[in-house]
Parts: structure tokens; sequence; C-alpha cells
């Protein structure tokens, strides 16, 4: 050992406290970039902001509040084939299409405040509450009688507004799984939810309960939720709380990263989608007819279908590639183009590939959807996709209230999402 050097047992011992030479008052780790003269503006979101959860609530520790406003708007004027309906617009209109000009704009303010508790530096917040309310105003000119309303006697032009609570729920943070914070979580009330990573099932904002959370150092992810699905507002597609439709959807979803090569993200996903509204008749705010669909017979049926995927995204090596594969089972208890009950079983999958070289990318892609050659037997061969979509406002200027098929769709859901 070099002489001169200090061994262990001669370094100086402190009880209690430290020596003075190491002691430097800071405030919290949040506020201590003010000791550099830096003090935050509550109208300035681009620097440290308590309003966009940067620093906790005065007189607070780990409280956070987050506020965020968005604004969307679309403008849109098109040109397109459009039928001219059981009446045309002018004596002796008798063409199958009528003036295709129309015009369509949509605007659409959301606000939503999240007030979060805990450290979520490294790890998920112990309680999260958040609220977010959307207001729509749209407006649609159609030069053709008989496509914005049902009724030929309404004119060609229609003001709409909507105002929508799009998410109200609370998530706990239940446990930590490891000393890298794996961890299991629970959210309750209307949240939005994504099925799979392209949105082929289920992407919604519906009322629900959703276990989620994630294992092996967050290569591993799942989501186990069921939700019950609410009508939309037939002209700006927000939420329509006040009508909730007997539909249900249950998914159980599995995520594991870099499998079976580094850079391939693997998911399997269960879902059940399970319909009672048989005996139930809507109609959207337009005059049209959505619940039973409009098809054959029209009359209403109950039906239950049951999904197993396999999903893949990411890339081996430098080939992008994202799959899905879908197969349906089910049972339907009345069909109204068979006019009689029918088993459900279908097949469904797209795949994209994708490969740079340089400053291009060779893109190529391909979808199956099973159909039905006889649609009057007993047994439906045909795709089925429960889903509610989201389309532009407005720009569908007959959606209607309720998609017809219940509900699965989306992008991949990650736990900590």
């Amino acid at each position: 050992m070099p002489v001169g050097r200090p061994v262990r047992q001669d370094a100086p011992v402190y009880e209690n406290e430290l020596p003075s030479y190491e002691l430097a008052p800071v405030p919290d780790r949040w506020r201590i970039i003010e000791n550099l003269g830096v003090n935050e503006k509550w109208y300035d979101p681009y620097n440290q902001n308590t309003l966009k959860a940067d620093r906790p609530l005065p007189g607070t520790k780990d409280w956070f509040l987050n506020l965020s406003v968005i604004y969307d708007a679309i403008v849109e004027a098109r040109r397109i084939p459009t039928r001219t309906g059981a009446a045309g617009d002018q004596s002796g209109e008798l063409d199958l299409f009528g003036d295709g000009s129309q015009f369509v704009t949509a605007h659409t303010l959301i606000g939503s405040v999240s007030l979060l508790q805990g450290d979520t530096t490294f790890r998920p917040p112990d309680w999260e509450f958040r609220l977010t309310a959307a207001a729509n105003v749209n407006v649609a000119q159609i030069n053709q009688l008989g496509v914005l309303r049902v009724d030929p006697r309404e004119n060609d032009q229609r003001v709409d507004t909507f105002v929508a609570i799009q998410e109200a729920f609370v998530v706990k943070h239940l446990w930590n799984r490891s000393e890298r914070y794996d961890f299991d979580s629970v959210r309750i009330g209307i949240q939005p939810f994504n099925a799979d990573f392209r949105g082929f099932l289920f992407a919604s904002q519906e009322p629900g309960v959703r276990f989620f959370g994630n294992f092996f150092n967050n290569r591993a992810q799942y989501n186990v939720a069921w939700f019950r699905r609410l009508n939309k507002d037939t002209n700006s597609a927000l939420n329509n709380i006040q009508s909730l439709r007997d539909d249900d959807t249950v998914i159980a979803n599995f995520y594991y990263q870099d499998f079976p090569v580094l850079g391939l993200n693997i998911e399997a996903l269960f879902a059940a989608n399970i319909n009672r509204e048989a005996h139930r008749r809507d109609f959207d705010d337009n005059s049209n007819l959505v619940i039973p669909s409009p098809v054959g017979l029209g009359r209403g049926h109950d039906y239950e279908v049951y999904y197993i995927g396999l999903a893949g995204d990411g890339h081996i090596d430098r080939l992008n590639l994202s799959f899905q594969l879908y197969g349906a089972l089910g049972h339907d208890d009345f069909n109204s183009i068979a006019q009689s009950t029918q088993d459900i079983q279908s097949f469904f999958t797209a795949i994209e590939a994708s490969y740079d070289v340089d400053w291009m990318r060779f893109k190529a892609f391909m979808l199956y959807a099973m159909g039905d050659e006889d649609p009057t037997t007993a047994r439906r061969r045909a795709s089925t996709r429960s889903s509610t979509t989201r389309t532009s406002p407005a720009a569908r200027p007959r959606s209607g209230s309720a998609s017809r098929f219940p509900s699965s769709s989306a992008a991949a859901s990650r736990s900590r999402a």
C-alpha cells in the first residue's frame, strides 16, 4: 500500500450530520432550476410549467396537475358520385346519381385535466384522475336532397353541435412486481383502449374496467379488459353517454418484445363480443335506422363472436414487418339475409413489409378476408369486424349513431399507455 494513502478505518466518522462543507440548502428537485434564475410562466408550455405536471402543485410533495387543450379542424370541398334517392331534386330527374358537389367542415375543441399522485420518474403514478371533454361544431352542404337526412323535404345543409365526455376514469397503481418497477394497475371508467398494432379489431373510448401491467423488466405487457359500449353521436362520432348499449366486449392480450428475434414484437389476443339487442330499435339524428342494421329483413338479433389473434410489429434486420391474423367463431340467432340462425366461422389476415435502400423505401402489403359464397346457408364464412370507427365528423353525413357490429380495433396498447 502506498505510503500516506488513507485507509478506511482512518476516515472520519460523522454521527447524525455531515460536515458543513458537504451541506448546501436546495429546494426540491423540481424547483432547483429556480436557483439559476429560471422562473416559470403559467402561459409558457415550452418550459417548466406546473400546469403540465413539470413540478408538484403548491403545498404538496407529489401531486401533479396536467392540463391540455387541443383544437382539431377539417375543411373539405369535394365532388363525388352521390345517389339521387327515392325522389330526384328536380322534376324529371331519373338518374341514379345526382349533383355530387359537397362541402363539409368540422371543428372540435378538446380539453383534458389529469390529477396525478406519486413519483412518476421511474414508475407509474400511484393515482391518476382524468376528465376529457370535447365540443364539436360541424357543417355539411350537399347539393342533393335525401342525403343529409332521410326526409327529402329537409334542405341540403346541416349545422350540428355536440358536447361529449370522451374520458372519465381513475387509475390505481396496485403494486410493484420487481425492483425495476414492473407493476400491476387497474383503470375504471370511460377510457381509450387499443387492442392490436394496426387497429383492426377494437379502438374506442368506452366505459369499462381494465387491468394492465408488465413484467420481465418491461419486456412483457398484458391487458385484461371489459367494456360496455356507448352509442356515438351521429354527426360528430363523439360519445353519447346518455345512450348505453347492451353490448359487451372482453379483451385479453399479451405483448412480448424482441421475440423471436431482436427488434420484433409479438402479440397474442383473445376477444369476445356479446350483443343482446334483438329487441332494440334505434334511429340516428338524421332519421336513419341503425339498430337493427337495415339489411335484408332488418330484424333485430342477438349474436356473440369470439376472436383469436396473433400479431407482430417491428423489424427483422433491415426488413420492416407488420402482420395480423384473426380467426372468428360465433353464433347469430337471426341473420337478416339468410333469414335464419347462423354459425360464424371466419378468417382475416393482413401483412405489410418494407425494405429501405438509402432514401428509398420499397413496400408491399396484402389483406385477405374470408368471404361467403352463399350467405343464405346456416354457416356464415364472412369476415366480421367488431369496431367503433374514428371517422371524421361531418365527413360522413349519414353516419349512424352506432356501428353495426361491436367493437374492437387499434394500435398496440402498451401497459404504460
